[in-house]
């Protein structure tokens, strides 16, 4: 399988997934997966931790790009060979944590895709169930205990990743809370444990007390989004807190972690700290949202809560974990929540709440030490030079309202829409059954055509490829459900565009032209036409013309 990697090379990735990688999502036992045994139970788990931990060997470079374009199609083609076992799970674990990386579209990002795989196939090895069975005090006995355990930690993994996913993406989970979840902190105590389960025990009551808080908070009735409107804020929210505070003192303050690195306890008092307050942005977004919403009263109480707890994770990843280098090793997830937590502060400079904040420059200075350079400072600098490109004379587009408002109007006029630009798409339309769909949506907005009289780079601009809803809300992308989220490097919403793009509530002109049975040569109806204003129209025979309606009926 690795032909192309020695045995040498195969150690020190092992070496380096043990020693920096897996300290960070510990479900691997370095005493139990070994190279040896790995590499005889499952060449995908394999080819998966050499792949991510490839990244950082110096001496080959160019392996890492071999291996994972192996491991890519190993977690396709192992499912549909019919294979099956712990190994394979945990295969898609680490791809779902290392391997996925960033993507040019959203829907090329597979991290959700490979993680309900992992999560199907561990429910069909049925490692939900926890085994009752004593084992002897035999090698034989301690050899069947250490493989219970590999199964009963690659559930819990799975379970937490289930729960932090779901909230980060805005999709529901799969995972029930059950006996074995419940009671991980007895699990971690048990005999044949390891000194990282009672982290993975953390963090799965963790995310427990997090779901459970959305989970309440979006049990409302009377709106589509399910979200809570009549209820106390501040009282339900300060019993959330004293929940999440509970859990940072005892495993922050009281609990120690014995047996394990001076590294590892150094990552594991961090990452906590971390996941703590971004567990209080989280719930106390919702307050603030609420607040501006229906009680003005409560907004300097959330404000304050909200910005200290994103200054704490931004401050935690830019003055610790850092420096410290956990940050080089760190899944894409703390990279997708530390990017939430300082989207979270840009909101928080809204002109409404200057009167609480005194320091708007000391925000601005974290954000742009924590900002990813090729998305988030290029943010920071459309926020902060937007009142003086209005002041210079740019035009009417330099305002994304009045961009957005010329882009609608243009399609309302029928000639200024996209019909325009229909030989542009000529590329992109098939006869065939299964030709591709040129849709607004999902392609990027280089292979979408331009509409006439509209400037590419003004709306290619941040804040247009932003909503105003982006901005209005202050609940963390991925809580709402007309929020942007960020996936793979790039922002969605379920509410609008699949891409970072402007072009929402656009005329379906261009994927018809791309649909099946669609010939060019109809897309201009006339507006008595049936669907003539909308671009749509009955299919078209491929040898003949247009069937009529009394046809089409027989």
């Amino acid at each position: 399988m690795l032909s192309f990697v020695s045995t040498e090379e195969v150690v020190a990735l092992f070496k380096i997934y043990f020693d920096h990688l897996n300290v960070q999502a510990p479900f691997l036992d370095p005493e139990f997966h070994t190279p040896s045994l790995v590499c005889s139970r499952s060449p995908f788990l394999l080819t998966s931790i050499c792949a991510v931990a490839s990244r950082f060997l110096e001496d080959r470079p160019e392996l890492h790009a071999k291996l994972s374009e192996l491991a890519r199609k190993l977690a396709f083609q192992v499912p549909a060979r019919g294979y099956k076992s712990v190994e394979i799970v945990q295969a898609y674990l680490i791809n779902v944590l290392w391997g996925c990386g960033p993507v040019q579209r959203y829907e090329q990002d597979q991290t959700w895709m490979l993680l309900g795989m992992a999560i199907r196939m561990a429910t069909d090895l049925n490692l939900h169930r926890r085994s009752t069975g004593v084992s002897p005090d035999t090698p034989e006995g301690r050899a069947r205990d250490r493989e219970v355990r590999n199964r009963e930690r690659t559930w819990i993994i799975s379970f937490c990743l289930d729960r932090s996913f779901s909230a980060q993406m805005g999709k529901p989970y799969s995972i029930k809370e059950d006996y074995m979840i419940r009671n991980a902190l007895q699990w971690a105590r048990s005999p044949g444990c390891v000194p990282a389960d009672s982290a993975l025990a953390g963090y799965a009551d963790l995310q427990r007390i997090l779901t459970r808080s959305l989970d309440l908070l979006y049990s409302g009735t009377t709106n589509s989004s399910g979200l809570q409107v009549d209820c106390d804020f501040l009282l339900v929210i300060k019993t959330m807190e004293t929940q999440l505070l509970a859990w940072h003192h005892e495993w922050v303050n009281v609990r120690q972690l014995a047996a394990e690195s001076e590294y590892a306890i150094k990552y594991r008092m961090l990452i906590a700290n971390f996941y703590f307050h971004y567990a209080m942005l989280t719930i106390n977004a919702f307050g603030l949202q609420n607040a501006l919403e229906r009680s003005a009263v409560d907004i300097g109480h959330f404000f304050a809560r909200c910005h200290s707890s994103a200054v704490s994770c931004a401050t935690i990843l830019r003055d610790e974990m850092g420096p410290g280098g956990f940050l080089k090793y760190s899944p894409d997830s703390t990279f997708v929540m530390g990017s939430y937590a300082v989207l979270s502060l840009l909101k928080l400079i809204r002109p409404e709440f200057q009167a609480f904040l005194d320091h708007e420059e000391k925000t601005i200075a974290i954000v742009t030490d924590v900002a990813n350079p090729c998305f988030l400072r290029a943010l920071v600098n459309s926020r902060m030079d937007g009142a003086a490109s209005q002041d210079d004379g740019e035009g009417a587009l330099a305002d994304p309202a009045a961009a957005l408002a010329m882009h609608m109007n243009g399609h309302a006029n029928g000639s200024g829409g996209l019909l325009a630009s229909a030989d542009a798409l000529e590329n992109f339309s098939y006869t065939g059954e299964m030709g591709p769909v040129m849709d607004i949506s999902t392609f990027p907005p280089t292979m979408a055509p331009t509409p006439a009289g509209m400037d590419m780079s003004s709306m290619m601009s941040m804040d247009s490829i932003l909503s105003s809803d982006f901005w209005d809300s202050v609940l963390v992308p991925g809580s709402s459900n007309s929020v942007e989220s960020l996936s793979g490097g790039f922002v969605y919403g379920v509410g609008g565009s699949g891409f970072i793009t402007p072009r929402m509530w656009m005329s379906p002109a261009p994927s018809a032209l791309g649909s099946p049975l669609r010939n060019v040569q109809h897309q201009h109806h006339s507006v008595n036409e049936p669907g003539g204003d909308l671009g749509l129209g009955l299919p078209v025979d491929r040898d003949g013309p247009q069937s009529s309606v009394a046809e089409v009926g027989a």
